[in-house]
This record gives structure tokens, sequence and C-alpha cells, in this order.
């Protein structure tokens, strides 16, 4: 009799502790910022001209999108680290570049935007719009990330003069 009293809630116990443990290994797997995927948003990328004050001005475009995107400090990190290595030598032949990053979705993705180019203004930077990156000739690289709807403006790879 004292048995059995002893015994359902050490089992008990043991299936809660359990739930509790898995549950904590799949969050600590889902908040790992090298699980997190970056792929080129080839609609969102190429070169853009600008004519003004008698001066014709030259912008590269470019996209990412993230799978599996955390808003943490390490996924941001990351994408801070992968950004400043996204910089390359043909980056001086224009004015400025930017870098828009998306967090893939159902919507925001390479096939259905090839398929529907405006869910980027019907649906992406409305839900999935996370930030952008900018590089230009006389400031280096600068990034905007939205937070809820509070943009953080920071300054990123420093460049050495």
């Amino acid at each position: 009799m004292i048995l059995k009293v002893l015994f359902y809630p050490f089992i008990c116990l043991a299936i809660i502790c359990t739930a509790i443990i898995a549950f904590n290994i799949s969050c600590a797997s889902n908040n790992d910022p090298n699980k997190m995927e970056i792929t080129l948003f080839e609609p969102r990328c190429g070169i853009d001209t600008l004519y003004t004050n008698n001066k014709m001005y030259t912008y590269k475009v470019i996209a990412f999108l993230l799978d599996g995107y955390r808003n943490t400090a390490a996924h941001e990190a990351k994408l801070d680290s992968f950004i400043c290595a996204c910089k390359d030598s043909t980056w001086i032949n224009y004015d400025q570049c930017a870098i828009s990053i998306f967090k893939k979705s159902k919507y925001t993705n390479n096939e259905n935007v090839k398929r529907n180019h405006y869910i980027i203004y019907d649906y992406s930077y409305e839900h999935d719009y996370i930030g952008m990156y900018h590089w230009s000739k006389e400031i280096g690289f600068t990034k905007v990330i939205q937070k809820g709807k509070e943009y953080v403006s920071d300054v990123i790879c420093k460049e050495k003069k």
C-alpha cells in the first residue's frame, strides 16, 4: 500500500521532468543561430540609377531571406557577420548598396514572389521585413533593423582607413 502511494507521485514527477527537459531542448535548438539559413532573395536584387543635381548615382540592391531567424542577439550577431562578409570589390563601382532582409515565409519566398511580384508590397514588407543594411562610399556600413514598430540604427563593419 505504501509502495503504491509513493510510486504514482514518482511516475508523475518523472513525466513532468521529462516533458520540461524535452521542451527546453526543443527551444534551444530553435534559437541556435547556426541553424538559420540565409539565401539570396532573387526578385529583389538588381542595379538601379538615379539622376539628380546633374549627376548619375548608381545603386546596387541585394536582398536575403532568413529561414529560422529569431529576434535574438545571437541571430543578429550572425546576420551582422554575414553581411559584413558580403561586401566585395565591385561595391566601389556604386555610390550606394542596399541589402534588404526578410524572414522566409509561406508568402515571402523566391518561388512565390516570382509568380506574383506584388506580394512583396502587399504582404512581405508588413509581415516579414526585418530591416536593411546600407553601404555608401561616404559612410561605410550602417544597418536599420525593425523591432516591432521601432527602427534601430547602428553602424557596423567599421572599415579600415
